[in-house]
């Protein structure tokens, strides 16, 4: 399923929407960008209210740290509760749960606001919902790959749980069932006082450890007994047996984890250079005195 599949049967999935929700088709009223005409048959002369509308806007907003927007439209008649209602089921089936577009990143929405407005000439209370797209793209860099090298370790400790880039994904994967880890890089700078060394370049890399989980106190408990572990071990094994040395780390529990990660470490990790094979001796002659 494309992005806007995965929103539409995630919501239509919702018990909760499916009893609230007017019928089309005999399928809740949700729909992509456009309404049915009032006159169209499959409203079955029934009421059309409460209905949501969404679409999406994939402009890439660096200062919120988003790939883009979800904006979702929930109509009903006159009636604040029920509004109110839509509103908070629409938050929660939403919330949090990573969702796995055919040929495209992992992504969660993250709720940024909510503005309710009244349409002119009609007792019809309308509520705009605008998400945050967060994607979780593939962390692959090249050999030695000091992200892949973290996310095995941490795969290693905490075997229970997803780690992306290490572990296959479904369509929905709910954190609230099994806690998600994501490492992201953040940069790779070359050391300056190592890389002109004839056999090693020498790299310093900082990645942030991301913690998908709604738990406030198992994602406090993971991500602090992940640093405790990194700084009594000093090192992680990188996948061609070399060692990247953990240089600092810094957890900030009140950091928003779907968009900077809790976890900040500084890594330390070299580079074997290609041996470097000189022009041969041509036409050597010997001449014995």
């Amino acid at each position: 399923m494309d992005l806007s599949q995965l929103v539409y049967t995630r919501l239509e999935s919702d018990e909760t929407l499916q009893k609230m929700l007017a019928k089309y088709d005999g399928q809740p009223a949700i729909f992509n960008t456009e309404f049915p005409s009032d006159q169209q048959e499959g409203w079955e002369g029934k009421t059309q209210y409460p209905r949501i509308e969404y679409q999406f806007n994939m402009q890439v907003d660096m200062q919120r740290a988003s790939s883009g927007m979800l904006m979702l439209a929930i109509y009903t008649e006159k009636n604040p509760m029920v509004a109110e209602q839509l509103e908070m089921c629409v938050r929660r089936s939403l919330k949090d749960v990573l969702m796995m577009p055919s040929d495209e990143a992992p992504f969660c929405v993250a709720w940024a606001r909510t503005d309710p407005f009244m349409l002119e000439g009609n007792a019809i209370l309308c509520k705009d919902l605008v998400f945050d797209i967060l994607e979780y793209p593939d962390q692959e860099t090249t050999d030695p790959d000091p992200v892949m090298a973290l996310s095995k370790y941490i795969k290693e400790l905490y075997p229970d749980c997803i780690v992306l880039g290490m572990d296959r994904i479904g369509e929905y994967t709910n954190p609230a069932d099994t806690p998600i880890f994501y490492c992201r890089l953040q940069n790779i700078v070359l050391d300056p006082t190592g890389y002109l060394q004839h056999t090693i370049t020498w790299f310093n890399c900082q990645i942030a450890v991301h913690l998908l989980c709604p738990d406030s106190a198992m994602r406090l408990k993971l991500i602090a007994g992940l640093n405790q572990m990194l700084g009594n071990a000093g090192e992680v094994i990188m996948l061609d047996d070399s060692p990247m040395t953990i240089n600092a780390m810094q957890v900030n529990n009140r950091a928003d984890y779907l968009r900077e990660g809790q976890l900040l470490i500084t890594g330390h990790y070299g580079c074997l250079k290609d041996s470097y094979v000189g022009k041969g001796l041509r036409k050597v002659t010997i001449t014995d005195h």
